[in-house]
């Protein structure tokens, strides 16, 4: 029995579909980190009126279990590297259970016209299956 509000479901139709391949863990899928260009449409400039201050970002992801999942925690600049080292020594390590969790590493920079990248914080991430997400965020001013 079709009611009279729901008349107006019949005047859609299918125009197509999408299809996403998504290189990452299936519990990565329903957070934004899984969608790793929205970074780049969502968050690109500083201020979305003026498109002179672009951001860019340097999303990294492992698996909990990825035997390389150390070099996730590391970095160049001294002072982040050593703050990466401590989540990783004192949270990551102790883990028994790593093939339930996935990690991520994200740079943010701030691109100056004729000057180029300038680093301004990092985003360490620890996620416990598809809903629980910890978010560890380190900078030089912080």
């Amino acid at each position: 029995m079709m009611l009279e509000n729901d008349s107006w479901i019949s005047k859609f139709s299918n125009r197509g579909q999408t299809i996403h391949d998504i290189m990452c863990h299936i519990q990565d899928i329903p957070e934004n980190g899984a969608d790793i260009f929205h970074f780049k449409y969502i968050h690109r400039y500083l201020i979305g009126k003026y498109k002179m201050l672009e951001v860019a970002w340097t999303p990294k992801w492992k698996r909990g279990d990825d035997p390389d999942l150390a070099d996730l925690f590391e970095h160049r600049d001294k002072s982040i590297r050593a703050f990466k080292q401590n989540i990783y020594n004192t949270i990551v390590k102790p883990i028994e259970n790593k093939q339930y969790y996935s990690f991520a590493n994200v740079d943010n920079y701030l691109v100056v016209p004729i000057i180029g990248h300038i680093f301004v914080f990092n985003l360490t991430i620890i996620q416990i299956g598809p809903g629980i997400v910890n978010i560890f965020l380190k900078t030089k001013f912080f």
